[in-house]
């Protein structure tokens, strides 16, 4: 991808013990310039589970991002899902981008689980910036 060749990212993972079987998903993999998602269906376990892991640069288009996370959301499974990520958008500041971004997540039936602040320094404005979804 070209816009992906010009920037330098720090990427994103997904870490799992080795005692879990999974596949990539590629349908749900994604890196633009608003958002980076990656996806793995874990196999071996009772129940499959879905997880997925994205990244929103603060540099990236907030609602371009939404609109790629709804798409996204929409086609997800409707059970066993989790995403984890750092989505910038602090839900402990009220504003246009946070609003967006809830009703984003609960158009698709996924309540943010992190209600507290997540980032915390002395001196520096207590944030929510990182969240898991179900």
């Amino acid at each position: 991808k070209q816009w992906y060749q010009r920037r330098v990212r720090g990427g994103i993972a997904i870490y799992l013990d080795e005692k879990y079987q999974f596949t990539r998903i590629e349908k749900f993999c994604s890196c633009t310039e608003n958002f980076e998602t990656l996806f793995v269906e874990i196999t071996n376990t009772e129940i499959p589970q879905l997880v997925g892991v994205i990244y929103r640069p603060p540099s990236g288009n907030c609602l371009a991002a939404f609109n790629e996370l709804d798409a996204i959301m929409k086609q997800l499974p409707t059970e066993n899902v989790a995403i984890t990520g750092d989505f910038n958008v602090d839900l402990l500041s009220p504003n246009r981008f946070s609003d967006e971004f809830e009703q984003t997540l609960y158009s698709n039936n996924f309540v943010p689980l992190i209600s507290l602040a997540a980032h915390q320094k002395p001196g520096c404005h207590a944030s929510l910036i990182d969240n898991i979804l179900k």
